[in-house]
């Protein structure tokens, strides 16, 4: 697993952070379908700066050298979509997403993102196969 036991949250920012409202969407469905035709190069450019860095540290080489190692779980459909300002979450039909707004477009923070049992030990409520640590 990459990055292991590392969560990512998204914080509640107000603001409607960019004018295409669906590009965060774009952009998962993207990487989705990058890590599902096995393309781990292009997979690692939809990965913000730090994340993709992450993920090649954890694997000792390439993002893609890690992404092949541990990919997240497939998925071919968003099934909800959440903006908050630079931020979103993206719920596939296999997957949750977290994406940040960079200067560039939207990148992934966090993939292979599961909901943490709620047991008030962390603020954090989900642990993400990848993210930045």
């Amino acid at each position: 697993m990459i990055a292991a036991g590392c969560a990512v949250a998204v914080t509640g920012v107000t603001g409607c952070g960019g004018a295409d409202p669906a590009a965060p969407e774009r952009t998962a469905t993207a990487f989705a379908r990058a890590v599902g035709s096995g393309d781990a190069a292009a997979a690692c450019a939809l990965l913000s700066p730090e994340v993709r860095a992450e993920v090649g540290d954890s694997a000792g080489g390439s993002c893609a050298d890690g992404v092949r190692e541990s990919p997240p779980p497939s998925s071919t459909s968003v099934v909800r979509a959440e903006r908050y300002g630079r931020q979103a979450l993206v719920v596939t039909d296999g997957d949750t997403l977290f994406l940040s707004e960079f200067s560039d477009g939207w990148k992934v923070i966090g993939a292979g993102c599961t909901p943490r049992a709620a047991s008030g030990t962390s603020a954090l409520p989900y642990d993400c196969e990848i993210s930045g640590g």
